[in-house]
Protein backbone atom coordinates (compact mmCIF):
# COMPACT_ATOMS: atom_id res chain seq x y z
CA UNK A 1 0.00 0.00 0.00
CA UNK A 2 2.78 2.41 0.94
CA UNK A 3 4.66 1.64 -2.28
CA UNK A 4 1.52 2.32 -4.29
CA UNK A 5 1.04 5.71 -2.60
CA UNK A 6 4.66 6.60 -3.26
CA UNK A 7 4.28 5.56 -6.89
CA UNK A 8 1.12 7.63 -7.32
CA UNK A 9 2.81 10.67 -5.78
CA UNK A 10 5.76 10.24 -8.13
CA UNK A 11 3.45 10.00 -11.14
CA UNK A 12 1.59 13.14 -10.05
CA UNK A 13 4.83 15.04 -9.56
CA UNK A 14 6.05 13.96 -12.99
CA UNK A 15 2.77 15.01 -14.59
CA UNK A 16 2.98 18.38 -12.84
CA UNK A 17 6.55 18.87 -14.04
CA UNK A 18 5.62 18.02 -17.61
CA UNK A 19 2.77 20.51 -17.80
CA UNK A 20 3.77 24.07 -18.60
CA UNK A 21 7.42 23.79 -19.61
CA UNK A 22 6.86 20.95 -22.06
CA UNK A 23 3.49 22.06 -23.41
CA UNK A 24 3.70 23.03 -27.04
CA UNK A 25 1.36 25.02 -29.24
CA UNK A 26 -2.30 24.13 -28.80
CA UNK A 27 -5.76 25.61 -29.32
CA UNK A 28 -8.20 26.15 -26.47
CA UNK A 29 -11.87 27.07 -26.85
CA UNK A 30 -11.65 25.26 -30.20
CA UNK A 31 -14.59 25.79 -32.55
CA UNK A 32 -15.82 28.90 -30.71
CA UNK A 33 -15.38 32.64 -31.25
CA UNK A 34 -12.93 32.53 -28.33
CA UNK A 35 -10.59 30.03 -30.01
CA UNK A 36 -7.14 30.86 -28.69
CA UNK A 37 -3.56 29.74 -29.26
CA UNK A 38 -1.63 28.81 -26.15
CA UNK A 39 2.04 27.94 -25.69
CA UNK A 40 3.42 26.35 -22.55
CA UNK A 41 -0.06 26.61 -21.12
CA UNK A 42 -0.42 30.39 -21.56
CA UNK A 43 -2.14 32.58 -24.18
CA UNK A 44 0.23 33.46 -27.00
CA UNK A 45 1.05 36.81 -28.53
CA UNK A 46 4.07 36.47 -30.80
CA UNK A 47 5.88 39.00 -32.98
CA UNK A 48 9.37 39.99 -34.06
CA UNK A 49 11.73 40.24 -37.02
CA UNK A 50 14.20 37.58 -38.04
CA UNK A 51 15.45 36.89 -41.55
CA UNK A 52 12.99 34.59 -43.27
CA UNK A 53 15.17 33.26 -46.10
CA UNK A 54 18.53 32.27 -44.59
CA UNK A 55 17.53 30.80 -41.24
CA UNK A 56 17.96 27.16 -42.29
CA UNK A 57 20.70 27.62 -44.91
CA UNK A 58 23.71 28.24 -42.69
CA UNK A 59 25.17 26.12 -39.92
CA UNK A 60 24.19 27.01 -36.40
CA UNK A 61 26.94 29.25 -35.05
CA UNK A 62 27.97 30.54 -38.50
CA UNK A 63 29.12 34.14 -38.72
CA UNK A 64 27.11 34.44 -41.93
CA UNK A 65 23.92 34.63 -39.89
CA UNK A 66 23.96 34.21 -36.13
CA UNK A 67 20.62 32.62 -35.30
CA UNK A 68 21.47 32.41 -31.60
CA UNK A 69 22.26 36.13 -31.41
CA UNK A 70 18.93 36.98 -33.02
CA UNK A 71 17.11 34.59 -30.68
CA UNK A 72 18.77 36.12 -27.61
CA UNK A 73 17.92 39.62 -28.81
CA UNK A 74 14.28 38.71 -29.39
CA UNK A 75 13.97 37.05 -26.00
CA UNK A 76 15.66 39.96 -24.18
CA UNK A 77 13.21 42.43 -25.72
CA UNK A 78 9.94 40.54 -25.34
CA UNK A 79 9.76 39.15 -28.88
CA UNK A 80 9.16 35.53 -29.82
CA UNK A 81 8.38 34.91 -33.49
CA UNK A 82 9.78 34.18 -36.91
CA UNK A 83 7.90 33.62 -40.14
CA UNK A 84 10.19 31.60 -42.40
CA UNK A 85 10.50 28.78 -44.90
CA UNK A 86 13.01 26.28 -46.22
CA UNK A 87 14.44 28.10 -49.22
CA UNK A 88 13.40 26.52 -52.53
CA UNK A 89 16.49 28.02 -54.13
CA UNK A 90 19.60 30.00 -53.27
CA UNK A 91 19.35 33.11 -55.44
CA UNK A 92 19.06 35.67 -52.65
CA UNK A 93 22.15 34.25 -50.96
CA UNK A 94 24.06 32.94 -53.98
CA UNK A 95 27.13 35.05 -53.23
CA UNK A 96 27.82 33.01 -50.08
CA UNK A 97 26.55 29.65 -51.31
CA UNK A 98 30.10 28.32 -51.84
CA UNK A 99 30.98 28.79 -48.17
CA UNK A 100 31.56 25.56 -46.17
CA UNK A 101 29.04 26.66 -43.53
CA UNK A 102 26.30 27.15 -46.16
CA UNK A 103 23.93 24.18 -46.49
CA UNK A 104 21.63 22.89 -49.22
CA UNK A 105 18.64 20.60 -48.59
CA UNK A 106 19.81 18.24 -51.35
CA UNK A 107 23.18 16.81 -52.25
CA UNK A 108 25.07 18.89 -54.77
CA UNK A 109 26.49 16.69 -57.54
CA UNK A 110 28.40 19.26 -59.59
CA UNK A 111 29.76 22.80 -59.29
CA UNK A 112 30.11 23.74 -62.97
CA UNK A 113 27.23 24.00 -63.56
CA UNK A 114 25.69 23.81 -60.08
CA UNK A 115 23.34 20.84 -60.00
CA UNK A 116 21.58 18.84 -57.31
CA UNK A 117 20.19 15.34 -56.89
CA UNK A 118 16.74 15.93 -55.42
CA UNK A 119 16.45 12.25 -54.50
CA UNK A 120 19.40 12.55 -52.10
CA UNK A 121 18.59 14.64 -49.06
CA UNK A 122 21.54 16.34 -47.38
CA UNK A 123 21.64 14.96 -43.82
CA UNK A 124 23.76 17.87 -42.58
CA UNK A 125 21.10 20.37 -43.71
CA UNK A 126 18.24 18.52 -42.03
CA UNK A 127 20.14 17.91 -38.81
CA UNK A 128 20.96 21.61 -38.72
CA UNK A 129 17.31 22.43 -39.46
CA UNK A 130 16.34 20.67 -36.26
CA UNK A 131 19.18 22.24 -34.27
CA UNK A 132 18.10 25.74 -35.34
CA UNK A 133 14.47 25.07 -34.41
CA UNK A 134 15.58 23.71 -31.03
CA UNK A 135 17.66 26.83 -30.42
CA UNK A 136 14.65 28.98 -31.20
CA UNK A 137 12.53 26.89 -28.83
CA UNK A 138 15.11 27.33 -26.07
CA UNK A 139 14.59 31.09 -26.41
CA UNK A 140 10.79 30.83 -26.44
CA UNK A 141 10.44 31.64 -30.13
CA UNK A 142 7.50 30.41 -32.22
CA UNK A 143 8.28 29.28 -35.78
CA UNK A 144 5.70 29.99 -38.48
CA UNK A 145 7.01 27.53 -41.09
CA UNK A 146 5.82 27.77 -44.69
CA UNK A 147 6.37 24.60 -46.72
CA UNK A 148 6.68 26.64 -49.90
CA UNK A 149 7.48 30.28 -50.49
CA UNK A 150 6.13 30.55 -54.04
CA UNK A 151 8.22 33.56 -55.00
CA UNK A 152 11.08 31.09 -55.62
CA UNK A 153 9.01 29.66 -58.48
CA UNK A 154 8.41 32.98 -60.23
CA UNK A 155 10.16 34.41 -63.27
CA UNK A 156 9.88 37.95 -64.59
CA UNK A 157 12.17 40.86 -65.50
CA UNK A 158 13.88 41.80 -62.25
CA UNK A 159 13.25 38.36 -60.76
CA UNK A 160 16.53 36.83 -61.87
CA UNK A 161 17.29 35.50 -58.38
CA UNK A 162 14.12 33.41 -58.23
CA UNK A 163 13.36 30.58 -60.67
CA UNK A 164 16.86 30.52 -62.24
CA UNK A 165 18.27 29.41 -58.83
CA UNK A 166 15.36 27.14 -57.87
CA UNK A 167 16.28 23.54 -56.92
CA UNK A 168 13.31 22.17 -58.92
CA UNK A 169 14.25 24.07 -62.08
CA UNK A 170 15.25 21.21 -64.45
CA UNK A 171 18.52 22.95 -65.36
CA UNK A 172 19.56 22.82 -61.69
CA UNK A 173 19.04 19.10 -61.00
CA UNK A 174 19.66 15.65 -62.46
CA UNK A 175 16.26 14.11 -61.73
CA UNK A 176 13.92 12.81 -64.41
CA UNK A 177 10.86 13.43 -62.21
CA UNK A 178 11.57 17.17 -62.39
CA UNK A 179 12.01 17.37 -66.18
CA UNK A 180 8.49 18.73 -66.77
CA UNK A 181 8.76 21.39 -64.07
CA UNK A 182 8.43 25.05 -64.99
CA UNK A 183 7.95 28.39 -63.24
CA UNK A 184 4.64 29.70 -61.93
CA UNK A 185 2.59 31.82 -64.27
CA UNK A 186 -0.01 31.80 -67.01
CA UNK A 187 -2.57 30.39 -64.61
CA UNK A 188 -0.53 27.52 -63.22
CA UNK A 189 1.63 26.49 -60.23
CA UNK A 190 3.47 23.47 -61.72
CA UNK A 191 5.12 22.29 -58.49
CA UNK A 192 1.69 22.11 -56.84
CA UNK A 193 -0.38 20.85 -59.75
CA UNK A 194 1.99 18.14 -60.96
CA UNK A 195 2.30 16.69 -57.46
CA UNK A 196 -1.50 16.45 -57.36
CA UNK A 197 -2.46 15.37 -60.88
CA UNK A 198 -1.51 11.68 -60.56
CA UNK A 199 0.54 11.76 -63.75
CA UNK A 200 3.88 12.44 -62.06
CA UNK A 201 4.29 9.67 -59.45
CA UNK A 202 8.02 10.27 -59.05
CA UNK A 203 7.48 13.94 -58.26
CA UNK A 204 4.70 13.11 -55.80
CA UNK A 205 6.87 10.56 -54.02
CA UNK A 206 9.68 13.10 -53.83
CA UNK A 207 7.37 15.82 -52.44
CA UNK A 208 6.01 13.52 -49.73
CA UNK A 209 9.55 12.58 -48.78
CA UNK A 210 10.41 16.29 -48.59
CA UNK A 211 7.40 16.82 -46.34
CA UNK A 212 8.51 13.89 -44.17
CA UNK A 213 11.90 15.52 -43.71
CA UNK A 214 10.24 18.73 -42.50
CA UNK A 215 7.95 16.88 -40.11
CA UNK A 216 10.77 14.73 -38.76
CA UNK A 217 12.98 17.78 -38.24
CA UNK A 218 10.54 19.93 -36.29
CA UNK A 219 7.12 18.32 -35.95
CA UNK A 220 7.69 17.09 -32.41
CA UNK A 221 9.25 20.25 -30.96
CA UNK A 222 6.03 22.05 -30.03
CA UNK A 223 7.09 25.56 -31.08
CA UNK A 224 6.46 25.12 -34.82
CA UNK A 225 3.24 25.34 -36.81
CA UNK A 226 2.91 24.70 -40.54
CA UNK A 227 1.65 27.07 -43.23
CA UNK A 228 1.18 25.03 -46.42
CA UNK A 229 2.20 27.88 -48.71
CA UNK A 230 2.25 31.65 -49.02
CA UNK A 231 0.43 33.66 -51.70
CA UNK A 232 -0.82 30.61 -53.56
CA UNK A 233 -2.77 31.91 -56.52
CA UNK A 234 -0.48 34.80 -57.34
CA UNK A 235 -0.29 34.52 -61.14
CA UNK A 236 -3.21 32.10 -61.28
CA UNK A 237 -3.60 28.40 -60.60
CA UNK A 238 -5.68 25.31 -61.37
CA UNK A 239 -8.03 25.45 -58.40
CA UNK A 240 -9.20 21.82 -58.52
CA UNK A 241 -5.66 20.44 -58.66
CA UNK A 242 -4.49 22.84 -55.98
CA UNK A 243 -7.23 21.66 -53.64
CA UNK A 244 -6.14 18.08 -54.34
CA UNK A 245 -2.61 19.08 -53.32
CA UNK A 246 -3.92 20.63 -50.10
CA UNK A 247 -5.87 17.47 -49.22
CA UNK A 248 -2.90 15.25 -50.09
CA UNK A 249 -0.66 17.33 -47.84
CA UNK A 250 -3.15 17.29 -44.97
CA UNK A 251 -3.61 13.53 -45.36
CA UNK A 252 0.14 13.03 -45.12
CA UNK A 253 0.53 15.28 -42.08
CA UNK A 254 -2.32 13.50 -40.30
CA UNK A 255 -0.82 10.09 -41.11
CA UNK A 256 2.48 11.28 -39.61
CA UNK A 257 0.61 12.50 -36.52
CA UNK A 258 -1.10 9.12 -36.06
CA UNK A 259 2.17 7.28 -36.51
CA UNK A 260 4.21 9.44 -34.14
CA UNK A 261 1.61 10.58 -31.60
CA UNK A 262 2.55 14.23 -32.15
CA UNK A 263 0.23 17.03 -33.18
CA UNK A 264 1.13 19.84 -35.57
CA UNK A 265 -1.09 22.87 -36.06
CA UNK A 266 -1.74 23.71 -39.72
CA UNK A 267 -3.14 26.55 -41.78
CA UNK A 268 -2.52 28.25 -45.11
CA UNK A 269 -2.06 31.87 -46.13
CA UNK A 270 -5.23 32.68 -48.03
CA UNK A 271 -3.88 35.79 -49.77
CA UNK A 272 -4.41 35.57 -53.57
CA UNK A 273 -6.22 32.22 -53.19
CA UNK A 274 -9.26 32.26 -55.51
CA UNK A 275 -11.47 30.43 -52.97
CA UNK A 276 -10.45 31.85 -49.59
CA UNK A 277 -13.38 30.32 -47.72
CA UNK A 278 -12.06 26.87 -48.61
CA UNK A 279 -8.98 27.66 -46.50
CA UNK A 280 -10.63 29.82 -43.85
CA UNK A 281 -13.30 27.26 -43.04
CA UNK A 282 -11.37 24.07 -43.78
CA UNK A 283 -12.24 21.62 -40.96
CA UNK A 284 -8.72 20.15 -40.95
CA UNK A 285 -6.92 23.48 -40.64
CA UNK A 286 -6.68 24.72 -37.07
CA UNK A 287 -5.38 28.20 -37.92
CA UNK A 288 -6.34 31.19 -40.03
CA UNK A 289 -3.26 32.64 -41.71
CA UNK A 290 -3.87 36.15 -42.99
CA UNK A 291 -1.47 38.19 -45.09
CA UNK A 292 -1.67 41.39 -43.08
CA UNK A 293 -3.16 43.67 -45.71
CA UNK A 294 -6.20 44.59 -43.61
CA UNK A 295 -5.84 47.48 -41.18
CA UNK A 296 -8.02 45.59 -38.71
CA UNK A 297 -10.37 42.65 -39.03
CA UNK A 298 -12.78 40.76 -36.82
CA UNK A 299 -11.78 37.11 -37.30
CA UNK A 300 -13.93 35.63 -34.55
CA UNK A 301 -16.65 34.44 -36.93
CA UNK A 302 -14.29 31.78 -38.27
CA UNK A 303 -13.86 30.29 -34.79
CA UNK A 304 -10.13 29.73 -35.18
CA UNK A 305 -7.02 31.50 -33.91
CA UNK A 306 -5.39 33.84 -36.43
CA UNK A 307 -1.79 34.70 -37.23
CA UNK A 308 -0.55 37.24 -39.76
CA UNK A 309 2.14 36.51 -42.34
CA UNK A 310 3.83 39.88 -42.70
CA UNK A 311 3.99 43.46 -41.56
CA UNK A 312 2.01 45.26 -44.24
CA UNK A 313 0.48 48.60 -43.25
CA UNK A 314 -0.48 50.02 -46.63
CA UNK A 315 3.11 50.90 -47.52
CA UNK A 316 6.45 49.08 -47.52
CA UNK A 317 7.56 48.26 -43.99
CA UNK A 318 10.76 46.33 -43.21
CA UNK A 319 12.75 46.20 -40.00
CA UNK A 320 16.12 46.86 -41.66
CA UNK A 321 15.12 49.36 -44.37
CA UNK A 322 16.66 52.77 -43.54
CA UNK A 323 14.84 54.39 -46.46
CA UNK A 324 11.72 54.50 -44.27
CA UNK A 325 12.83 56.34 -41.09
CA UNK A 326 9.24 56.47 -39.80
CA UNK A 327 9.00 52.67 -39.75
CA UNK A 328 9.39 52.28 -35.99
CA UNK A 329 6.24 54.12 -34.87
CA UNK A 330 4.51 52.40 -37.79
CA UNK A 331 5.79 49.00 -36.62
CA UNK A 332 4.63 49.83 -33.11
CA UNK A 333 1.12 50.64 -34.28
CA UNK A 334 1.05 47.57 -36.51
CA UNK A 335 1.85 45.32 -33.54
CA UNK A 336 -0.79 46.94 -31.35
CA UNK A 337 -3.32 46.81 -34.18
CA UNK A 338 -2.64 43.08 -34.51
CA UNK A 339 -3.16 42.63 -30.76
CA UNK A 340 -6.50 44.44 -30.97
CA UNK A 341 -7.46 42.26 -33.96
CA UNK A 342 -6.96 39.28 -31.66
CA UNK A 343 -4.19 38.09 -33.97
CA UNK A 344 -1.72 35.95 -32.04
CA UNK A 345 1.27 35.98 -34.35
CA UNK A 346 2.76 38.66 -36.58
CA UNK A 347 5.79 38.04 -38.78
CA UNK A 348 7.70 41.29 -39.13
CA UNK A 349 8.84 41.35 -42.74
CA UNK A 350 12.60 40.87 -43.10
CA UNK A 351 14.60 39.50 -46.01
CA UNK A 352 17.82 41.43 -45.29
CA UNK A 353 20.05 38.66 -43.93
CA UNK A 354 23.01 41.02 -43.39
CA UNK A 355 21.08 43.07 -40.80
CA UNK A 356 22.16 42.82 -37.17
CA UNK A 357 19.91 42.49 -34.10
CA UNK A 358 19.70 45.37 -31.67
CA UNK A 359 20.61 48.04 -34.21
CA UNK A 360 17.52 50.15 -33.51
CA UNK A 361 16.91 50.81 -29.79
CA UNK A 362 13.55 52.46 -30.47
CA UNK A 363 12.26 49.18 -31.88
CA UNK A 364 13.55 47.28 -28.83
CA UNK A 365 11.87 49.73 -26.42
CA UNK A 366 8.52 49.52 -28.22
CA UNK A 367 8.68 45.71 -28.16
CA UNK A 368 9.46 45.61 -24.44
CA UNK A 369 6.50 47.87 -23.64
CA UNK A 370 4.10 45.87 -25.80
CA UNK A 371 5.19 42.66 -24.08
CA UNK A 372 4.75 44.25 -20.65
CA UNK A 373 1.24 45.38 -21.61
CA UNK A 374 0.23 41.98 -22.95
CA UNK A 375 1.60 40.27 -19.85
CA UNK A 376 -0.61 42.53 -17.71
CA UNK A 377 -3.77 41.12 -19.31
CA UNK A 378 -5.63 38.66 -17.10
CA UNK A 379 -8.50 37.47 -19.30
CA UNK A 380 -7.08 37.38 -22.83
CA UNK A 381 -8.86 34.19 -24.03
CA UNK A 382 -12.24 35.81 -23.30
CA UNK A 383 -11.53 39.19 -24.91
CA UNK A 384 -13.68 39.79 -27.99
CA UNK A 385 -13.98 42.77 -30.39
CA UNK A 386 -16.25 45.57 -29.13
CA UNK A 387 -15.21 48.53 -31.27
CA UNK A 388 -18.80 49.73 -31.29
CA UNK A 389 -18.51 50.46 -27.55
CA UNK A 390 -16.29 53.45 -28.32
CA UNK A 391 -18.73 56.35 -28.48
CA UNK A 392 -16.16 59.13 -28.61
CA UNK A 393 -12.35 59.17 -28.69
CA UNK A 394 -9.42 60.81 -30.46
CA UNK A 395 -7.62 59.00 -33.27
CA UNK A 396 -8.20 57.98 -36.87
CA UNK A 397 -8.63 54.31 -35.85
CA UNK A 398 -10.23 53.08 -32.61
CA UNK A 399 -10.34 49.52 -31.34
CA UNK A 400 -11.70 47.73 -28.29
CA UNK A 401 -11.45 44.20 -26.91
CA UNK A 402 -13.54 43.37 -23.87
CA UNK A 403 -14.83 40.64 -21.60
CA UNK A 404 -16.76 40.68 -18.33
CA UNK A 405 -13.46 40.97 -16.47
CA UNK A 406 -11.37 43.43 -18.49
CA UNK A 407 -11.22 45.65 -21.57
CA UNK A 408 -8.52 47.14 -23.77
CA UNK A 409 -8.96 50.27 -25.89
CA UNK A 410 -6.38 51.32 -28.47
CA UNK A 411 -6.46 54.67 -30.27
CA UNK A 412 -4.11 55.40 -33.18
CA UNK A 413 -3.41 57.74 -36.05
CA UNK A 414 -3.83 55.06 -38.74
CA UNK A 415 -1.47 52.99 -40.91
CA UNK A 416 1.50 54.49 -42.74
CA UNK A 417 1.46 57.61 -40.55
CA UNK A 418 3.80 58.91 -37.85
CA UNK A 419 4.15 62.06 -35.76
CA UNK A 420 0.42 62.81 -35.47
CA UNK A 421 -0.30 64.77 -32.28
CA UNK A 422 -3.53 64.75 -30.26
CA UNK A 423 -4.66 67.24 -27.59
CA UNK A 424 -6.11 66.20 -24.19
CA UNK A 425 -9.59 64.80 -24.69
CA UNK A 426 -12.09 62.24 -23.39
CA UNK A 427 -12.71 58.58 -24.08
CA UNK A 428 -16.41 57.72 -23.81
CA UNK A 429 -17.40 54.06 -23.68
CA UNK A 430 -20.93 52.66 -23.75
CA UNK A 431 -22.19 49.08 -23.70
CA UNK A 432 -19.07 47.37 -22.36
CA UNK A 433 -19.64 43.80 -21.17
CA UNK A 434 -17.40 44.63 -18.17
CA UNK A 435 -19.24 43.81 -14.97
CA UNK A 436 -20.64 46.70 -12.91
CA UNK A 437 -18.71 48.27 -10.10
CA UNK A 438 -15.27 49.69 -9.71
CA UNK A 439 -12.67 49.28 -12.44
CA UNK A 440 -8.97 49.97 -12.32
CA UNK A 441 -8.05 52.13 -15.32
CA UNK A 442 -4.48 52.25 -16.61
CA UNK A 443 -3.64 54.76 -19.32
CA UNK A 444 -0.64 53.41 -21.22
CA UNK A 445 1.59 55.02 -23.82
CA UNK A 446 2.90 52.38 -26.26
CA UNK A 447 5.94 54.64 -26.74
CA UNK A 448 6.82 55.23 -23.07
CA UNK A 449 4.76 53.03 -20.75
CA UNK A 450 2.15 53.74 -18.02
CA UNK A 451 0.93 57.33 -17.91
CA UNK A 452 -1.72 57.24 -15.18
CA UNK A 453 -3.75 54.90 -13.00
CA UNK A 454 -7.19 55.67 -11.59
CA UNK A 455 -10.30 53.97 -10.33
CA UNK A 456 -13.70 54.58 -11.88
CA UNK A 457 -17.16 53.18 -11.35
CA UNK A 458 -18.85 51.40 -14.22
CA UNK A 459 -22.64 51.83 -14.35
CA UNK A 460 -24.70 50.26 -17.12
CA UNK A 461 -21.54 49.69 -19.17
CA UNK A 462 -20.74 53.40 -19.50
CA UNK A 463 -17.47 55.16 -18.69
CA UNK A 464 -15.98 58.60 -19.36
CA UNK A 465 -12.17 58.77 -19.04
CA UNK A 466 -10.02 61.87 -19.30
CA UNK A 467 -7.08 61.29 -21.66
CA UNK A 468 -3.76 63.18 -21.81
CA UNK A 469 -2.20 64.58 -24.95
CA UNK A 470 -0.37 61.95 -27.00
CA UNK A 471 1.45 61.37 -30.26
CA UNK A 472 0.34 58.64 -32.69
CA UNK A 473 -1.20 56.15 -30.25
CA UNK A 474 -2.52 55.50 -26.75
CA UNK A 475 -3.90 52.44 -24.94
CA UNK A 476 -6.30 52.12 -22.01
CA UNK A 477 -6.60 48.98 -19.86
CA UNK A 478 -9.69 48.49 -17.70
CA UNK A 479 -9.79 45.75 -15.07
CA UNK A 480 -12.94 45.02 -13.07
CA UNK A 481 -12.25 44.97 -9.33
Amino acid sequence: MTRLVVLLIAVCLLATACTGQDQGLAVINEGTEKACLIYQGKPLFAFGPMCENILWQVKLGSELYDVTAWARWQQANGMNYVRCYPASGYGWTHEISNRPDYLFPFEKVSDEPVRFDLARFNDAYWQNFRAVAQTLRTHGIIVHLQIFQLCYFETFPGGELRWPYNFWNPVNNVNDFARSMGPNGRGHHPIIEQVADGQHPGLREHYLSYLDHLLTAVGDLGNVFFDLSNEMGDGGLDLALTKQWVELTLDHIEAWERETGHDVLVGQDFSHFPDPDYLLRHPRMELIIAHGDDVWHDWTGYRKPVVIVNSADGRGLRYADPSTPDRFPRFRKLHWRALLSRAQGLGDYQKEWKAQPGTYPEFDRDAQLLRAFFDSLVDYPNLLPHNDCIVSAPGAEKYCLASQREAVVYLESGPATAGVEYSPSQLVLQGLPLRRGQAKVTIFSPASGPVAELTQTLTDGRLRIQLPAFTDDLAVHLLAQ
